[in-house]
Parts: C-alpha cells; sequence; structure tokens
C-alpha cells in the first residue's frame, strides 16, 4: 500500500526544504503530486497520523458522493438504496493500493461526469475546476472523464439505430490505442491479467471487493449474484443496447482485456503498473451508477447492507492485524540512533496486496530513513534522488532488489539495518544490522487471518 510511502516522502520533502538532508532535491511537477501537497501541509499542521487520516477522509468522501452523484442523475431518483455498494467501493481494492494521487483524480472525474450528465454552463465550469484539481492528482483519470463526456455526447446526437456502431467504433479505438503503446512505449501484457480468476474479478470489476485474502472472495460472489439479479431486471426493460452508460461500462471492460498491465514513460525511472486494477475501478463504477435505474427493492437493498457488513468486518479484522505488525516494526526501529538507514521486505503470505510493502515508512517518520523507498528514485513524485546520498537508494533497481529478492549490501551502504525474521518464539520481527556484503531479508508470514481464524 502506498499511502505510507506519500506520508513518508511529505515528510522527506520538509526535511529537504530545511536543508537537513543532502543529496535529494524537491521539484515540482504539475500533475502526481496532489496528495501529497496536501499532507505535507496536513504534518506541518496536525503531524503523520492526523495529516494521512485527513487525506483519506478527504479522499473517501470526495469518490463516495461522486459516485453516489453519478448514480443519481443517471437514474433520476436518489441512490440511497446502492449506498452499501458505493461505501464498499470506496474502500475498495484501489483505495488500498494507497494510490491516492489516482484515487482523488478518479473521484474528481466521476464528478465531472455527474455535473455534465445535463449539460448546462455552470457545470461546465465545475467540470473544468474538477478538471484542474484532478490533473494535480494524475492526469489519466481526467482524460477518461474527457473522452466518457464526448461519448456521452456523442451517443447523444447520432440516430439511436446507430449507437451500437458507436460501441464498436470505440472498442476499435481502445484496440487501436493499445498497440500505439506497444509501438510508441515499453509495455507488457499478459494473458493471465484476464484469463484467470483474478482477471476474471478484475474485467467484471468485482476485484475491487477482494483487496486482500481469499475470504473476499465470497463477498465478491454475494455481489455477482446481486448484480446478477439487478442486471436481469434492468434487461428485462429493453433499451441496453442504446444506452450510453451501459456503453461506457462496455468499453470499461474491454480496457482492461486489452491494456497493457504497465507501461513504462521516458520521462519516468518506473513504469505505470496496475493498469487493469485501476481500469477495473471504472468498470465497478459504470455499472453501479447503471444499476441505479433498475428496480431496487427493500430485500436486494437489504441484502447490499449485509455482504457490506461482512465486508468492513474483514476489513476491520484485517486492519487491526496490519496494524499490530506495523507496530511491532515500529518498536524495533525506536531503539536505533537517529538517522539510521533501515529496509523492510515483509509479504503477507496469501494475500492480493503487498500490503506491508511500505510498513516501514510509518515506523521511520521523525526516526530514521527507509533506504529502499522507490519514489525518490523513480523521478514520478516531487522528491528526487539526485545522486548518492545517506537517505534513499538513487537506484530503482537497487529498490527493487530490496523489495522483490534481497539486495547485497555494498561498502557505501553499509552499516544497513534490515527488518528480518525473528528467531524469538512469540516475537515475528527482528532487526539485523548488516555490514558489506551481507544480504537484506525479504520474507513472507501469515498476517491477515484466513476465515477459519478470523476471530482468534
Amino acid at each position: 500500500m502506498d499511502l505510507p510511502s506519500h506520508v513518508y516522502n511529505a515528510w522527506l520533502a520538509s526535511l529537504i526544504a530545511h536543508g537537513q538532508v543532502s543529496g535529494l532535491e524537491l521539484v515540482h511537477p504539475f500533475t502526481n503530486v496532489l496528495a501529497d501537497w496536501i499532507l505535507s501541509v496536513g504534518l506541518h499542521a496536525f503531524g503523520a497520523a492526523w495529516a494521512a487520516r485527513i487525506l483519506c477522509i478527504l479522499a473517501v468522501e470526495t469518490f463516495f458522493w461522486g459516485v453516489f452523484r453519478l448514480a443519481s442523475v443517471v437514474s433520476g431518483k436518489s441512490a440511497w438504496p446502492l449506498a452499501p455498494c458505493i461505501a464498499m467501493l470506496s474502500y475498495g481494492f484501489t483505495f488500498y493500493l494507497g494510490f491516492v494521487n489516482f484515487y482523488l483524480a478518479t473521484a474528481c472525474s466521476v464528478w465531472i461526469l455527474a455535473v455534465l450528465w445535463r449539460f448546462s454552463f455552470r457545470g461546465l465550469l465545475a467540470a473544468f475546476a474538477l478538471g484542474v484539481v484532478g490533473s494535480m492528482a494524475s492526469l489519466l483519470p481526467v482524460a477518461w472523464a474527457v473522452l466518457a463526456v464526448g461519448y456521452m455526447y456523442a451517443a447523444r446526437v447520432i440516430p439511436v439505430r446507430v449507437r451500437p456502431v458507436l460501441l464498436v467504433g470505440g472498442a476499435g479505438c481502445l484496440v487501436v490505442a493499445d498497440l500505439v503503446f506497444a509501438r510508441m512505449f515499453e509495455c507488457y501484457w499478459h494473458l493471465d491479467q484476464i484469463a484467470s480468476s483474478l482477471g476474471f474479478l478484475r474485467l467484471t470489476g468485482l476485484g475491487q471487493f477482494a483487496p486482500f485474502g481469499p475470504k473476499y472472495l465470497f463477498v465478491s460472489l454475494a455481489i455477482l449474484i446481486l448484480w446478477g439479479k439487478l442486471f436481469l431486471e434492468r434487461v428485462e426493460r429493453g433499451g441496453v443496447l442504446r444506452d450510453p452508460l451501459f456503453h461506457l461500462w462496455l468499453l470499461a471492460v474491454v480496457a482492461v482485456a486489452v491494456l497493457p498491465s504497465g507501461l513504462g514513460f521516458p520521462m519516468y525511472a518506473a513504469n505505470l503498473t496496475f493498469i487493469p486494477d485501476r481500469v477495473s475501478q471504472f468498470v465497478a463504477i459504470l455499472f453501479c451508477a447503471w444499476l441505479g435505474s433498475a428496480t431496487l427493492g427493500r430485500g436486494t437493498t437489504s441484502w447490499l447492507a449485509a455482504v457490506a457488513a461482512v465486508y468492513f468486518v474483514f476489513l476491520y479484522v484485517d486492519a487491526r492485524a496490519l496494524n499490530k505488525a506495523d507496530a511491532e516494526i515500529t518498536a524495533l526501529v525506536s531503539h536505533l540512533p537517529p538517522a539510521q538507514r533501515v529496509v523492510s521486505s515483509v509479504r503477507d503470505s496469501g494475500a492480493v496486496l503487498t500490503s506491508l510493502e511500505h510498513v516501514l515508512d510509518w515506523a521511520c517518520i521523525g526516526r530514521c530513513f527507509d533506504y529502499g523507498n522507490y519514489e525518490p528514485a523513480s523521478h514520478a513524485f516531487r522528491v528526487w534522488a539526485a545522486g548518492v546520498n545517506g537517505v534513499v537508494t538513487p537506484s530503482l533497481e537497487t529498490a527493487e532488489e530490496i523489495e522483490y529478492r534481497g539486495h547485497a549490501v555494498t561498502a557505501a551502504e553499509a552499516p544497513l539495518y534490515s527488518v528480518c525474521p525473528s528467531s524469538v518464539p512469540g516475537q515475528r520481527f527482528a532487526l539485523r544490522r548488516l555490514e558489506a556484503g551481507e544480504k537484506t531479508c525479504s520474507f513472507e508470514l501469515d498476517i491477515t487471518p484466513a476465515l477459519v481464524n478470523l476471530f482468534w
């Protein structure tokens, strides 16, 4: 999860601004920076923990009410019966990925689609302002919103019988775009991103309800049944293939299938990753909004609420387990002398997300330096590694070694502390001081509980 990394780098930015570290520099990009600005202000005013809480509250509230508004304007009635589903989406897979800038931009983009569903000049001005704010977070969701609004208006002005042709043309444009990306940029596509159980979850948007371990598959299955029931009810009313919102949903499904899973831009050292998972969020949003026009009786809403209750219980239990691991690692590094370099690579076995990937960032704020943090080396954020420094690796390759395989410490990096498995009974983590030639630890543990041992 990337949120701790954003908070940590907001703290690093404050050290750079006050001249307390060398070898790092602050740049001022136009995009991919909104969340970091909010964190910097919050960090100065309230501290790291509250800065993260304020950012998450702002992002979730903007997202929830954006999807709620879209579902309401599409159906012409209040979307309260869909509120449990929208709440689950708000705390879904993309949220727990921690790509806060992308999440904020997605929230703004959904609002753009909602305010321009029925054209007005006031709505156009609001959409422009939302587009500017969203672009400071991430350009891709805003570009999607612009294309979606354009498609929606084009579908409305052409004859109804021609709309399916427009849909086929839109799908063809996505295929062409994929081919262009393949020629212009470094990209990779794997069949298993769609031809697998996880691929099915991505294509249907159900993966948003499975952020951690296998127990969430029960939640996804329950949502599939409820969505299937509402889908059939909506189809029976007719006019599905003429509905622009249904078209946008189908195009999002096609995008998940054909777009690469990773894309390398020449201006960044790191690739843009998790593309199908990001686009899958749009699949879920659009389908949920489209279902707003279906007949949602009390029974369906009650079942949605029950599934949401189970989902949030699962999230609570998993968050408690992750917080316990976080507290253990924080206790370890709290005994170090100030400004030591530490690395960590702990994976939650069985979980879809690498939920402890940046756990060291929380622990190190105000105490130490996470040497393996990838953000400065990626050149995709406002903190850049300008060269060899005593704070963070300037090489993305080294950051990836630390994260996935273990890294052999060089003489310039020594001493380096590594979070490793503990041999002491009842203790999961230990901190080892590594010298040149020794290798950092990379290991897995059962962190979030399985369904069979959920409450003990």
